[in-house]
């Protein structure tokens, strides 16, 4: 790896730190701001985007692989690319605005202004998923990594800024102004792409499109299991549980994540670099051990300290009213870990064009939901149906990715 690599690789690292520090700091100060149920109410609109970012990712990959195989047409490809996210985001927006409504009465919300503000920035998001996208795969990490820290930064002081001014009717303009900040940070990270993208004089060359449409669907499909998997037990505890078990299974959920999204650089940097390797007939077994062995010892440090400091952790960050959701901080926190190296196994052999993960990913999303679905008398056993799940998804992609091993070699 050359030293610009290196330098580019550190800088992504710690920019995408930096950002999830800010928003898990951002979500602590809502937690003790709010209280557990309006910080439930909260947690579905961030959940929400959470599933919106899957489907970020999703365009974002699909980008990403043909920008990294291209030199000479990436430009055009990606105005190409960017007019069909385009008009694919104006129809998802249509479609979700008609059914905010009925989204905000599921999840028991008080009025549905903050969905509609999330769902009008649809467009915009997903157009900067496609810029994020072309970044990643031409590799200037660096102007990929300022899009998330622009979002961040634009969705930090809009939310705070409104709560504020607005500090003395929270229960009224609380939840609305969280959405505002949603898509004040869309839009603004969006028209910072523009700014860097400059594809306006570029034209479109004629683009097998048929690779890149089965990509994004294969993709499409694994990031469905993402959200199965990192999202509907939030969902389904905000439907099936009171508000109050609702916001303390928000701030575990909150806590334990943080392996997934404290690892997800990895995987940001793992994907084109083995991609670049496999077109150069390099041998890329270190990149793929070396991912593995941060995100098991960056998991296993988290889960150990949820263990041990769960009490000190939970009433530190959200505050004494949500000390009841202590003892359950390190078991969810292990099925993270376990989740987070499973997906170190599912980008690696999609970077390789090995798809049998994906189907996997999915089965154990659907399996997952339907166990959570049917099997919750407690928060305790919702994290518990997670992680037999989880384990036995680990399970099932260690014996595909060693398998795969022993056949290669035979």
């Amino acid at each position: 790896m050359s030293k610009k690599e290196t330098t580019q690789g550190i800088f992504t690292l710690v920019a995408i730190t930096v950002v999830n520090i800010l928003n898990y700091g951002l979500n602590l100060i809502l937690g003790r701001w709010l209280g557990p149920e309006l910080f439930a109410q909260a947690g579905i609109l961030a959940t929400l985007v959470l599933v919106l970012s899957f489907v970020g990712v999703a365009i974002q990959l699909a980008s990403a692989k043909e920008v990294a195989k291209r030199q000479e047409d990436r430009k055009a490809f990606q105005k190409w690319y960017d007019r069909k996210v385009m008009i694919a985001s104006l129809v998802i927006t249509a479609i979700l605005l008609l059914l905010s409504g009925p989204i905000a009465d599921f999840f028991h919300m008080d009025g549905s202004g903050a969905l509609i503000c999330i769902f009008t920035g649809v467009p915009f998001y997903l157009l900067l998923c496609s810029r994020r996208g072309y970044f990643q795969g031409k590799q200037s990490f660096e102007i990929f990594s300022w899009t998330f820290v622009i979002e961040t930064l634009i969705r930090l002081l809009v939310t705070i800024g409104g709560l504020y001014v607005f500090q003395s009717h929270l229960e009224s303009f609380a939840i609305l102004i969280v959405g505002i900040g949603f898509l004040s940070s869309f839009v603004v990270a969006f028209l910072y792409t523009q700014l860097k993208a400059q594809f306006a004089k570029i034209t479109p060359t004629s683009i097998h499109y048929k690779p890149v449409v089965l990509f994004l669907i294969t993709i499409g499909l694994y990031e469905l299991s993402q959200i199965l998997i990192n999202n509907c037990d939030v969902l389904l505890v905000k439907h099936f549980f009171e508000e109050l078990e609702a916001g303390l299974y928000t701030s575990i959920a909150l806590i334990g994540r943080i392996v997934y999204f404290g690892t997800w650089t990895i995987v940001t940097l793992l994907f084109p670099k083995v991609i670049e390797r496999e077109l150069k007939g390099e041998s890329h077994t270190a990149l793929f051990v070396g991912a593995l062995g941060l995100v098991l010892l960056g998991g296993l440090i988290v889960t150990g300290f949820c263990y041990f400091q769960g009490e000190w952790l939970i009433t530190m960050l959200f505050g004494d009213a949500f000390i009841d959701a202590a003892p359950l901080l390190w078991l969810y926190a292990l099925s993270t870990t376990i989740f987070a190296c499973a997906n170190v196994f599912a980008y690696y052999h999609m970077s390789l064009d090995n798809y049998i993960p994906v189907a996997l990913s999915l089965i154990a999303g659907v399996v997952q939901l339907s166990l959570v679905y049917w099997f919750h008398d407690s928060l305790r056993q919702v994290i518990d149906m997670q992680v037999y799940t989880m384990s036995s998804l680990l399970v099932c992609m260690m014996v595909y990715h060693f398998g795969k091993m022993m056949i290669k070699r035979t």
